[in-house]
């Protein structure tokens, strides 16, 4: 079940695995700052969900200190949970990504009370579709 998204423009970082590990960190954040216990986080970017489901040491990559702030924060929480779902699997947050990207073009005529009511039509589709 989606409680929450959250959309956001940052500065593009050096590699994908660390904007995948910004965003895995700014999620987690995320969750604390509106007050839930209990979370799972899903997430289709094999490399960071490993860290984060194994508890390897990542302190020698690149994304290694996003990967330790993002366990500390995660660890505030009661219950919580890191699953790596594969792309194919993850349409509802793929779509939602599209939506805050075409929000945050100037061009774009969609407002953001409209992007609301956009998102959860995309998430209700997504509920009853059933794979083929």
């Amino acid at each position: 079940m989606v409680i929450a998204a959250l959309s956001e423009r940052i500065h593009l970082p050096p590699t994908v695995a660390d904007l995948e590990a910004l965003a895995c960190r700014r999620a987690i954040l995320f969750a604390t700052e509106i007050g839930l216990q209990d979370v799972v986080f899903k997430g289709d970017s094999e490399v960071i969900f490993k860290f984060l489901i194994n508890c390897r040491p990542a302190l020698l990559t690149a994304f290694g200190h996003i990967i330790e702030e993002s366990r500390s924060l995660a660890a505030r929480l009661r219950m919580v949970s890191f699953t790596h779902t594969k792309r194919k699997g993850n349409n509802v947050a793929d779509k939602l990504t599209k939506l805050a990207k075409n929000l945050f073009c100037a061009s774009s005529p969609t407002s953001s009370y409209g992007a609301a009511g956009v998102a959860i039509h995309v998430y209700v589709l997504d509920l009853y579709c059933v794979d083929s």
